[in-house]
């Protein structure tokens, strides 16, 4: 009845996630960056996505081996990958404000809520990971 779980797995199989989430739906982000005029706005999704695929090796690396410098490492580039995704959604939420041509439509919408939830689900695997690195034993029995 009891099952054990390894929470350092658990925090690397979501940074995981959020990545392959992110590599899926990149040609959405694309296409709505085409249409706008703001030219940073493309720096900032490749800023996102190059941090989200580096959190991708972190992730594998991390599940591994579980060491301090890892964690480091992934706790850096969560942190700046939220940044970039701080900083990509002002400049759209900008861009519908400042020109009347770009509206807020499905595209943006969608865009955005892929960039929350890979964000959160980053945040969450860092959380995660920070957490059960410092407990004294890595299985923890839950009832199912």
């Amino acid at each position: 009845m009891f099952k054990k779980y390894n929470m350092s797995k658990w925090a690397s199989r979501i940074l995981i996630l959020s990545g392959l989430i992110q590599s899926a739906v990149i040609t959405s982000h694309i296409n709505l960056i085409i249409n706008l005029y703001s030219t940073i706005v493309g720096f900032y999704m490749f800023g996102f996505v190059l941090f989200t695929i580096v959190n991708i090796l972190n992730g594998v690396n991390f599940s591994s081996k579980k060491s301090l410098v890892t964690l480091i490492t992934t706790f850096v580039t969560s942190m700046i990958q939220t940044i970039f995704a701080v900083l990509y959604v002002g400049v759209l939420l900008q861009e519908v404000n400042k020109y009347a041509e770009v509206s807020m439509d499905q595209q943006m919408l969608t865009s955005m809520g892929f960039i929350g939830l890979s964000t959160a689900l980053t945040l969450i695997s860092v959380l995660l990971a920070t957490l059960f690195y410092f407990k004294k034993t890595d299985s923890y029995q839950l009832y199912l």
